[in-house]
């Protein structure tokens, strides 16, 4: 790996090209997302100061963000005005807490770029190992952002095909005819539909900031599990080597604390409102699915709820198992261990210490570590919840049929 040297040589010159060029292609992923932020008007990272465009997004973002919440508080006086059917109420509470999720990732997208975070997260990462491990796993990166577009995509399709039908359907429901007269005039319905989707893309956008911002992590750690499985513990310079490496993993826990302090918060309050968002759609479709055509009609439903609650939980808990991974990488290299010399010895016992640090990863704002027992105890809750919703849930078939029975024998 070349090293950074400011020289007046002219190969000097080429060489800092070519160890420059991991941060170059870290700001590409970035930029592949920041593209739709800027169409949004949401882009502050770019340029560093105040100009017209960047006041002009602020702008831009107050007025949206209030509409947001404008539409937000007259969905919830729609919802809570008026009695309705279990199921009915779950789906509009349903609508509520995508519209939070939503608004919060919206607030929080803007957070991260006003306050530096997305621009020192990329100069921390890039110092650990140069980036290699970014370089030799951006397969993963760029499966990443085609998720993205993909995502954007269908929320434009389903948007567009719930206008069609509403448009040109026969039946309207009381609560849509309501909703309608957001903005007091019918006519202007599209509004909220766009709304909803500025509010969605920036939702999505924020999600996969924090969820590339983390796989890059696992990446560059992933890259020194490997490197250090494949160290040769019987090199004349393995002492220095176990130095670098201890170098290097304390600087990539210091990246790993940073991401925590970065969206610790947000993954929180994710959380928060998607186990009730899955609760709700789970009494949505035990009262409302009678057959295929149901299942199809909740199908975009089933798939927000999955898609928010894997894109929370799935990147943080691969990388605190990859963290996980170093002490035992460390220890299944014997050549490091055997034969035994005591300068050697001292060195990666003193690394392997370092490496008991359980409580890397991203947290939930401190409480717990995001990690695979923690998604599987929350999948256990919820069949919990799930099982306990169908005992309660009366059958309204069963007393139709006691009821045809019964005027039959009269």
């Amino acid at each position: 790996m070349p090293v950074v040297e400011i020289s007046d040589g002219k190969d000097d010159c080429k060489e800092t090209a070519v160890s420059l060029q991991p941060k170059a292609e870290l700001e590409v992923f970035t930029r592949k997302l920041l593209y739709v932020v800027s169409i949004l008007r949401l882009n502050f990272i770019e340029p560093s100061h105040w100009s017209v465009g960047k006041v002009i997004n602020a702008v831009v973002t107050t007025f949206m963000f209030g509409l947001a919440c404008y539409s937000l508080i007259y969905t919830m006086h729609t919802t809570f005005t008026k009695t309705h059917s279990p199921m009915v109420m779950s789906s509009k509470l349903l609508l509520i807490a995508w519209a939070i999720q939503a608004i919060v990732s919206l607030v929080f997208l803007v957070y991260w770029q006003l306050n530096g975070h997305m621009k020192s997260f990329h100069r921390n990462i890039v110092e650990c190992q140069q980036g290699v491990g970014m370089r030799l796993g951006k397969k993963l990166i760029i499966t990443n952002i085609t998720w993205f577009y993909l995502i954007i995509f269908l929320e434009i399709f389903i948007i567009g095909l719930y206008n069609f039908f509403y448009y040109f359907g026969t039946t309207q429901t009381d609560f849509a005819i309501r909703q309608s007269k957001m903005f007091y005039y019918p006519q202007l319905r599209f509004v909220n539909s766009f709304i909803t989707l500025y509010t969605y893309i920036a939702w999505n956008a924020s999600m996969f900031v924090y969820i590339i911002y983390t796989n890059a992590a696992f990446l560059e750690v992933k890259y020194f599990n490997d490197e250090l499985e494949k160290l040769d513990g019987t090199a004349d310079d393995v002492e220095l080597q176990l130095l670098h490496k201890m170098e290097a993993y304390g600087r990539l826990c210091g990246v790993i604390r940073e991401l925590d302090r970065i969206f610790r918060l947000y993954a929180f309050i994710m959380l928060v409102i998607i186990i009730p968002s899955v609760i709700f759609t789970l009494m949505m479709l035990n009262q409302r699915i009678h057959g295929l055509k149901d299942l199809i009609i909740c199908m975009p439903s089933i798939a927000l709820c999955v898609y928010s609650f894997l894109g929370v939980t799935v990147a943080p808990a691969r990388l605190h198992d990859e963290v996980s991974r170093s002490r035992i990488c460390l220890i299944r290299n014997e050549s490091i261990w055997f034969p035994y010399r005591r300068d050697v010895f001292t060195i990666a016992q003193v690394l392997s210490s370092h490496m008991e640090q359980y409580d890397l990863g991203i947290s939930i704002w401190g409480f717990a570590i995001l990690s695979r027992p923690l998604v599987l105890a929350t999948f256990s809750v919820m069949a919990m919840v799930l099982s306990v919703i169908i005992e309660l849930t009366p059958a309204p078939h069963v007393v139709e049929v006691v009821n045809c029975s019964t005027s039959s024998i009269l």
